[in-house]
């Protein structure tokens, strides 16, 4: 999605992407990236938050998030209904205006902490190089300002002055991109990788542990991946995300309650090449040949981890292979979220089926035309108990 925050039309915006995903006999949509500065983020969505329900409506194939929001008007407040770390809740979220499709790194420093600082004059820069710099500052009673400097052989001369708001900033990059394609470029990088470095060391704040590195072989039931391709398995509280290696960006989840089971083999430590027996004509001959032989073996032996994880879900198998450990030390250093898979599967089980909930609703409202019947209920408390058992 972009990231700017100058505004081209008035078409309202959540600010995320998502992707879809069922969960059970539900769909929900599953965030995988918030713009910087969106509604979204200013109402406290989350990556990894699961939509189930928006605007008045459960998520179906005729009606998504985003059909929601192009339905609604900016300024709007659209309710989204989430799923987080094993809790529900409805969050308000007022929709703002499309983001111009011009992609600028968006402003995370709050102004407000700025204003709030205790001296009257500060300043500081977003970016600095021997030719250019992209800074702030604040003096005295006024507002905050961000401003380019271009560096000169004896003076440096001040390019642009902007309000240090989401809507300067992204004047102020326009204007750097114009100026200078090259350092914007640069500094695009640096705040990509810091978009990475954040949504890895979420993943790693909410998470059990993260194994890095390990290659899809095959399976079904996934999208987005790719056999052959080596991924971070993130292994949240009550959620696996596999993500890109060393970035964070979710490409597929799973809460543990769609998770069977999750199984760990294969053959561990394995040794190639090597093989070489020394040999020779008499006994220093032997001797040179076995010399000869324990050194082409150092140089040609090699050992490496061959750890098969196997995940089974509901409408899901997985096959990784990891090297970051034997599959007997990867089986303790996982027992937190071995525990976790098994309380979650629990949990599960101990849930009424949904054909029990629909028996017992049926035979509650016999019960009720019953009394009805004999005169027990009057119709007035015949249809507010009836509300009641719908509503179970």
């Amino acid at each position: 999605m972009d990231s700017a925050a100058i505004t081209v039309d008035r078409r309202a915006s959540l600010g995320v992407t998502t992707y879809e995903q069922s969960v059970g006999m539900r769909r929900v949509e599953v965030i995988t990236a918030i713009e910087p500065g969106s509604s979204a983020e200013r109402a406290g969505l989350r990556v990894l938050d699961r939509i189930s329900w928006i605007g008045g409506a459960d998520i179906a194939a005729s009606w998504s998030v985003s059909d929601a929001v192009q339905q609604s008007m900016v300024g709007a407040s659209l309710e989204v209904r989430i799923h987080r770390d094993g809790k529900e809740a409805t969050i308000p979220v007022e929709l703002s205006a499309a983001p111009s499709k011009t992609r600028v790194p968006a402003l995370r420093s709050d102004p407000l902490a700025i204003l709030s600082l205790p001296s009257p004059d500060a300043s500081g820069f977003f970016f600095d190089s021997p030719k250019i710099r992209l800074a702030w500052e604040k003096k005295g009673n006024s507002d905050p300002i961000i401003y380019i400097e271009r560096r000169g052989a004896f003076r440096d001369t001040r390019s642009g002055t902007f309000p240090l708001t989401n809507k300067g900033w992204s004047e102020a990059l326009r204007q750097l991109r114009s100026d200078d394609p090259v350092t914007f470029d640069d500094l695009q990088r640096r705040f990509e990788q810091a978009e990475k470095l954040r949504l890895r060391g979420e993943l790693r704040r909410r998470g059990l542990m993260i194994l890095a590195s390990a290659t899809l072989l095959g399976g079904y039931g996934y999208r987005a991946m790719s056999p052959g391709q080596a991924y971070d398995l993130a292994w949240l509280q009550e959620t696996l995300v596999v993500t890109v290696v060393g970035d964070g960006r979710a490409l597929f989840t799973a809460d543990y309650e769609e998770l069977v089971t999750v199984d760990i083999g294969g053959p561990g430590l394995v040794q190639k090449g090597g093989g070489f027996i020394g040999g020779g004509f008499g006994v220093e001959g032997i001797a040179e040949g076995m010399l000869l032989a324990s050194v082409l073996n150092a140089l040609t032996t090699k050992r490496e981890i061959q750890t098969l994880i196997q995940i089974n879900g509901d409408d899901l198998e997985l096959f990784f292979l990891y090297s970051g450990a034997p599959p007997d030390l990867l089986r303790i250093a996982m027992s937190p979220v071995l525990g976790a898979l098994s309380r979650a599967r629990r949990q599960v089980r101990a849930l009424p089926s949904p054909t029990a909930v629909q028996a017992d609703v049926a035979s509650q409202l016999e019960r009720l035309v019953a009394l009805r019947a004999t005169g027990t209920l009057t119709d007035e408390e015949f249809s507010a108990a009836k509300a009641v058992v719908v509503r179970q």
